[in-house]
């Protein structure tokens, strides 16, 4: 407004009105920030993003949005959007927006110790889980052993496959594998035979119980097979059991072998009365008996004889020793000795009738025949007259 006035006071006055308006928004610079695409570990910051606005009393205003993509919120799949908005003092406003994506496809990693390639039945192998980390979540570790036939095709021998599946929040996995197998390295062992032993022909045989122990299956039938070996005698024998073992994996134990010697130790026996020792007149003498004798071996047994006279004071006065030998096959003899004395206590006995003869003196018989005696005739010579 203007006024003009005079000296003496009068005035004139002019009013001009401007109407100052503001409808033009600020400006954004970048007007549109680039999409990115991001993981969780490297989501940037929001960029710098500068306004301008042709009138004073400008302000900034910014806004970050979060939408969960994955039904796991603690997975790392999500947007976040992010607006900028400029806005004068009149209300006139400009906004832009970035997008940004965050995606978490890397799995976890793991380090585990290195397992043997192959243990023995005997050992008991419990390994480690693995050790897993993950850049954007928690690790979630789930086992998954597997047990496999092993090269071996019996229940010890076996493929131990350890298997785990370590996760992410967002479904994110991998598979740390590992395999032993188990093997049978020790075969069975027999044990409790006795070393060679030495019976009688006639003993039965000896009970013989191995024990067979096998380091992976514990207790196992042995297999036992005989072998005889004839002697010289019947009954005289070597007789070889041999115990094999052969576990379920087809593992041959070393075979332990037993020798029972059969022999005959023991003489026969005679299996009757003996003849005694006995004294008998010359004409009644006995007859040798005939002996028999056993032996406790299924052999024949030889029977031998032998008879001695020795003399004595005349000839019808003598001993005969008469002697048994009983013999097995083994060489064992057994013997028996009967002494027979022979005497002679009894007169001869003439048998012939004599009578007394009168005879001329040219006409004197002979003695007469006394039926063949072997006794010694004596003829005494009459006493003649020389007369």
């Amino acid at each position: 407004m203007w006024t003009l006035s005079d000296c003496l006071s009068h005035s004139i006055s002019y009013t001009q009105v401007i109407t100052v308006i503001d409808t033009q928004a600020p400006t954004i610079s970048p007007a549109s920030p680039a999409t990115v695409e991001a993981t969780c570990k490297n989501v940037p910051l929001p960029p710098d993003v500068c306004a301008s606005d042709n009138c004073p009393g400008m302000r900034m205003q910014f806004a970050e949005v979060k939408t969960q993509l994955h039904s796991n919120p603690q997975c790392a799949r999500y947007t976040l959007n992010r607006t900028w908005t400029a806005l004068d003092a009149c209300g006139n406003a400009q906004s832009t927006s970035q997008t940004v994506r965050v995606y978490d496809t890397t799995p976890p990693v793991c380090t585990h110790p290195v397992l043997p390639e192959t243990i023995d039945c005997t050992q008991d192998l419990q390994p480690p889980a693995p050790n897993c980390t993950d850049d954007c979540s928690d690790v979630t570790l789930e086992a998954f052993p597997l047990e496999l036939p092993g090269p071996l095709n019996c229940t010890e021998s076996k493929i131990l496959a350890f298997n785990w599946r370590a996760s992410d929040a967002c479904g994110n996995y991998i598979w740390i594998n590992a395999t032993v197998t188990v093997t049978v390295q020790a075969p069975p062992a027999i044990q409790g035979v006795p070393p060679v032993t030495i019976l009688e022909c006639t003993a039965p045989p000896p009970a013989i119980a191995p024990t067979v122990n096998d380091a992976c299956f514990g207790a196992l039938p042995a297999t036992v097979a005989l072998s005889t070996t004839p002697g010289p005698c019947a009954g005289i024998r070597n007789e070889t059991y041999t115990f094999t073992v052969v576990n379920p994996c087809g593992l041959a134990g070393e075979n332990v072998s037993i020798t029972i010697q059969y022999v005959d130790n023991t003489a026969p026996e005679w299996t009757a009365a003996l003849p005694e020792n006995v004294t008998v007149q010359c004409d009644q003498i006995p007859e040798p008996t005939t002996l028999q004798a056993s032996d406790n071996c299924p052999s024949d047994v030889n029977i031998t004889f032998t008879e001695t006279k020795v003399p004595g004071s005349c000839p019808n006065s003598y001993q005969l020793i008469r002697k048994w030998t009983a013999t097995d096959c083994a060489g064992h003899s057994l013997t028996h000795v009967q002494v027979i004395t022979v005497v002679d206590t009894t007169p001869p006995v003439l048998t012939h009738d004599f009578q007394n003869v009168t005879a001329d003196c040219n006409n004197i018989p002979l003695p007469p025949d006394v039926c063949g005696s072997q006794l010694p005739r004596r003829r005494d010579s009459l006493h003649r007259d020389p007369r």
